[in-house]
């Protein structure tokens, strides 16, 4: 029996992994998991009909449950994968996992993401979600996945734009061409699938976003204008084909001025107080210090860190390590 092919899909949560997880499970020949591994610890060898249940954590039981399910009803698996939107944390370490796979990012419109992010912030019925899990943390992320995107040159990852996805228009041609990098043809099944959400993301699509000066203003920034560009770049792209623009948008990150400033600084001391928030920055941002070398976000993270009186848990821990050292290099 030939090896299945691998992949793993990623991207800034709510940019539509979950919806693209379940565009490919609904091909009989392909098996997604629902963020069934820890990014840290993944390896490529779980991807095999064998090894994929026995490997998914004992304390993500209703991902192994979803998996032993969906697995049990295909009978002749080609394609196996996983989504984990945000993998790009240890995005280098998932690349070097993944050679000879697909690596599929998710890429959405910045404002549907900051929508979808604070509609489920602000939804007190909503407990898979943190009510401090606002737009700004969603801006910050945007920003951390432009960055890792220039740091490995692996050949076959694939920038998915959620709006050619699922627009009615090419929904049909951008399932196709998923499905060939997978090495599949669409099937029946996969047409009721399509035919099942129309409707759905015809309403999604039309929904009305609520708007702030405050994001409008983020938005209308330059490096937020070359995050546009990007996406009227990408369908399902290469992302060796877009790179210059990925470095691009670091480029304007780095350039913008004191307007810019300002404004970061007003939305992140307004942000402060919002009890919600405060309790979830530092676990929210510590990934971004621990595991990015992109200077213009560190720098803005840092910057936060400051008008919010907050500071890194593990600089905390150095401080204190420093003041006893001083302390009894004293003696009494």
């Amino acid at each position: 029996m030939a090896e299945c092919r691998k992949f793993y899909c990623l991207g800034v949560p709510r940019s539509g992994t979950t919806y693209f997880t379940n565009l490919l499970n609904s091909h009989e020949n392909i098996f997604c998991g629902m963020e069934s591994f820890f990014a840290r610890k993944f390896k490529a060898e779980f991807l095999s009909t064998e090894n994929f249940v026995a490997n998914i954590p004992e304390n993500k039981e209703k991902s192994r449950e979803y998996s032993k399910k969906l697995l049990q009803s295909k009978s002749n698996v080609q394609a196996i994968g996983d989504k984990n939107p945000r993998s790009y944390y240890e995005y280098n370490r998932i690349l070097d996992e993944m050679e000879g796979g697909v690596v599929f990012v998710c890429l959405r419109d910045a404002h549907e993401i900051f929508h979808s992010w604070n509609s489920r912030a602000g939804n007190p019925n909503d407990t898979l979600w943190d009510p401090g899990l606002n737009w700004f943390i969603a801006y910050l992320e945007i920003i951390a996945l432009q960055h890792v995107m220039t740091t490995h040159d692996h050949p076959d990852v694939y920038l998915v734009n959620y709006s050619y996805l699922v627009q009615p228009e090419t929904r049909l041609e951008a399932t196709r061409r998923v499905f060939e990098l997978l090495g599949l043809a669409p099937e029946r099944e996969t047409e009721g699938f399509l035919a099942m959400t129309l409707k759905r993301t015809i309403s999604i699509l039309e929904k009305e976003r609520e708007r702030s000066p405050a994001r409008d203003e983020i938005l209308n920034t330059a490096h937020m204008r070359c995050y546009a560009e990007l996406l009227d770049e990408v369908d399902i792209t290469p992302v060796a084909e877009v790179k210059a623009k990925l470095e691009e948008f670091s480029a304007c990150l780095r350039k913008e001025g004191p307007h810019f400033l300002e404004l970061f600084d007003d939305i992140v001391l307004e942000l402060k107080g919002d009890p919600s928030f405060m309790s979830t920055w530092r676990a929210t941002t510590g990934a971004m210090r621990d595991c990015f070398t992109s200077k213009p976000l560190l720098a803005l993270v840092k910057r936060a860190d400051g008008l919010l009186g907050t500071q890194p848990p593990r600089m905390r821990k150095r401080r204190l390590k420093s003041a006893l050292t001083a302390l009894f290099r004293r003696g009494p």
